[in-house]
């Protein structure tokens, strides 16, 4: 009886072979996976906290454009332009300000008017809205490459009166 038993564990232990590695190899994917994905989403904060600044200069830019007889187009050219200035590529912001008086729907400033920035007593706010890009380290494995990520930031010119 003893001999036995000794030979049907012999048999077990052959059959239980490899098993440590297997379960290794399963936790080690695992482990690699979590690590990836921990990384990008370092890299999308990263590139939002990029983005937000890059944002808030082109705010300001655009509100230190508004004076007399000024143009929708100045605003948007001087926040593109700090957008590149500050490392967004592609850059797609749009610049809304409170217009007076308010274009109808159908006029194409109508997206760059905002009634929330139309203020009593009047204010010259912009508010500027940016999307961009922040490009993946681990998940391009499963096929995701990129993913978009937008700011936005209000800024006010200050009025200066000369006496």
């Amino acid at each position: 009886m003893p001999n036995f038993i000794k030979k049907t564990k012999k048999q077990l232990s052959k059959m239980e072979r490899g098993q440590v590695l297997m379960v290794v190899a399963i936790s080690l994917v695992g482990l690699i996976a979590i690590i990836g994905i921990a990384l990008d989403v370092g890299l999308m904060f990263i590139e939002n906290a990029r983005l937000r600044r890059a944002v808030d200069s082109a705010a300001l830019a655009a509100a230190l454009q508004i004076r007399q007889g000024y143009q929708i187009g100045d605003l948007d050219s001087s926040a593109t332009e700090f957008l590149s200035l500050n490392g967004i590529h592609d850059p797609n912001a749009l610049v809304q300000v409170c217009m007076d008086p308010v274009p109808d729907s159908s006029d194409p400033n109508f997206i760059h008017h905002n009634q929330a920035l139309c203020k009593v007593p009047p204010q010259k706010l912009v508010r500027v809205y940016a999307t961009g890009t922040a490009y993946l380290a681990f998940l391009p494995v499963i096929g995701i490459d990129k993913t978009t990520i937008m700011a936005e930031a209000i800024s006010e010119t200050a009025s200066v009166d000369v006496v």
